[in-house]
């Protein structure tokens, strides 16, 4: 018969391995939900450095796109995945903007989930079509306070990083122009091609194959800095003083996730970020690789929603 005590250092055995294994994050493929449709700027940085992650983890890297409902559908499904860290969700000023705009949502990006890391950082450029009158972005001014409400700029949607970084320039040169909304920044780039608006505010990534082509004309990148990949291409604050918008993405992860799983991705990220391979495949897009590990993605995250409140308050109020 075996005693108590032997019985407790058989079960102390048996469980050992069991432990092992539960500490041995991450032991199968890792995931990445995008909450929007492949090929657009979050998307593609979302790959590219989802190739870097997979390398640090030595784990395969899946990219999920689920896209809907402003990317919520795809913000849920994270959400209500296990909080292991199996499941990341890409993030951007998107998330904040939808919780500004929309209280009621059922998912708070700053409370529902937690930060790992920002992973890029990019310009958006204002754009006109390659026939416009407008050739700079002061005879864009000039032409907007000559008759206001006359000219017309599309985005990808209320809230979007173009949405906001046109209502920034509108609030900063005091300007009124009118605003189209479309179902993607896609549409906005097809119709100004087609001259049925007069300019959109667009991703580098997703709008420097139009421009090399010659299909539509760069006024202005929005960063203080100008744009590696458009030298010549002036700032809006060599303009409009103060102007400072860009898009960024980060990884965050449920609520909930071990402290431990969290501190391996986030290192995992800040080291793929690093990677000379994913360096140089996000600066042929016109981006930069930005990573500073959880602590910085929350303070990007809290500066943003202070930056975006009162820019945006005037869109809240409307809705009431």
């Amino acid at each position: 018969m075996i005693s108590r005590l032997g019985k407790a250092f058989i079960a102390l055995l048996m469980a050992a391995p069991c432990a092992a294994l539960a500490n041995d994050f991450p032991n199968r493929p890792v995931t990445i939900v995008v909450p929007y449709s492949a090929g657009g700027s979050t998307d593609v940085a979302a790959r590219i450095v989802g190739e870097g992650l997979s390398k640090q983890l030595a784990q395969p890297v899946i990219i999920d796109n689920k896209p809907g409902a402003g990317g919520t559908i795809g913000t849920m499904a994270v959400k209500n995945a296990p909080a292991d860290g199996y499941t990341l969700l890409i993030t951007s000023a998107s998330h904040i903007v939808n919780n500004i705009l929309q209280p009621e949502l059922t998912y708070n990006i700053e409370e529902d989930f937690v930060p790992l890391s920002q992973i890029t950082q990019l310009p958006i450029v204002l754009v006109v079509n390659k026939d416009s009158q407008i050739k700079s972005l002061p005879d864009l001014i000039a032409a907007a306070k000559k008759s206001p409400g006359a000219l017309n700029f599309g985005t990808a949607g209320i809230g979007t990083i173009q949405h906001v970084s046109a209502m920034q320039l509108l609030d900063k040169a005091d300007i009124d122009a009118t605003h189209v909304a479309y179902k993607g920044g896609a549409a906005a780039l097809t119709d100004l091609i087609g001259g049925q608006i007069d300019f959109t505010f667009s991703p580098i990534v997703e709008v420097l194959s139009y421009i090399e082509s010659g299909r539509v004309r760069p006024l202005a990148v929005t960063t203080t800095e100008r744009s590696a990949a458009l030298p010549a291409v002036p700032t809006l604050a060599e303009s409009v003083p103060g102007y400072d918008s860009f898009h960024w993405n980060g990884f965050v992860v449920r609520k909930g996730t071990p402290a431990e799983n969290v501190a391996k991705l986030s290192d995992a990220l800040v080291k793929a970020t690093k990677d000379p391979a994913v360096i140089a495949k996000l600066k042929s897009q016109g981006t930069d690789a930005k990573g500073e590990g959880a602590q910085a993605l929350a303070d990007l995250m809290k500066a943003e929603k202070d930056r975006l409140t009162p820019l945006l308050s005037p869109a809240v109020a409307a809705s009431k």
